[in-house]
């Protein structure tokens, strides 16, 4: 059977190198495409649909892990390739298919794609690939415009749609996130940040900590003091980190008139 797959490494040394191993040990396997910004992927996923998505875990606009989570309800399969064996536990929980080590083994990418063929294979294969149409609707909001204006938030019984406008800051904790919205309402969802860093419109949301992205829109005041700090018009105050401090002034230079 042919397996149609994609490639997602910021290093591209290590795609080189996967996609030349793949060509020799597994030549049932076609490279369909290749990404090193997995940003980008992200968002031709859906187009391309591919059987098998190679995922390497460290990378700067978002991280392996992140990008599977978006990808749950995918009909394609995920198969983390990293140098750290310190993930393989977080990647069974995003429901990889499996998890490789650099530098690979002939032997164990084999391995992986007779595992895939096989799974391919069971009765069940057939209803995760309906769940597709799903997969794309998620993407439905910034797959027609380049930023959305509403995202689809999950809730208990569905799904809420909320206005990016309305949006004020985003919180994350681990591998979920709280969103608080100029109502006053606070929706937590299982997300990493960078899902978020990656859909919204980063002129007006801006990542100003590890753990914090804030709409400008709602920013009244900014002040050095602490290090930094941002108080909003809900009150709330927010730090911004020191590496961070430089793109945050030049967001608001660009978007606010100085007198």
């Amino acid at each position: 059977m042919e397996i149609n797959c994609i490639l997602i490494d910021d290093e591209p040394l290590a795609i080189d190198n996967l996609q030349n191993l793949l060509g020799i040990y597994c030549p049932e396997v076609k490279v369909l495409k290749t990404f090193t910004d997995p940003v980008q992927a992200l968002k031709q996923i859906p187009e391309i649909e591919p059987d098998l998505i190679f995922l390497d875990i460290n990378m700067g606009k978002l991280n392996g892990l992140e990008l599977a989570e978006a990808l749950m309800w995918s009909k394609s399969e995920v198969i983390f390739v990293t140098a750290f064996s310190q993930y393989s536990l977080r990647a069974l929980r995003a429901n990889a298919l499996d998890y490789l080590l650099k530098p690979l083994e002939p032997q164990e990418l084999v391995r992986v794609v007779n595992k895939y063929e096989l799974k391919s294979q069971e009765p069940n294969a057939e209803e995760k690939k309906e769940t597709v149409e799903a997969f794309k609707d998620f993407f439905e909001s910034y797959g027609k415009e380049e930023f959305p204006k509403k995202i689809r938030v999950p809730s208990q019984n569905g799904f809420l749609l909320v206005n990016t406008d309305e949006l004020v800051r985003i919180q994350a904790d681990n591998s979920y996130c709280d969103l608080y919205l100029a109502d006053g309402r606070k929706l937590t969802v299982s997300k990493g940040i960078g899902i978020f860093e990656s859909i919204l419109d980063q002129r007006w949301f801006k990542r100003v900590h590890q753990s914090h992205m804030v709409h400008l829109k709602f920013v009244e005041e900014f002040t050095l003091e602490n290090g930094g700090v941002l108080r909003l018009k809900d009150g709330t105050e927010v730090m911004i980190s020191r590496r961070r401090l430089k793109s945050f002034k030049e967001s608001c230079s660009e978007l606010f008139t100085g007198i």
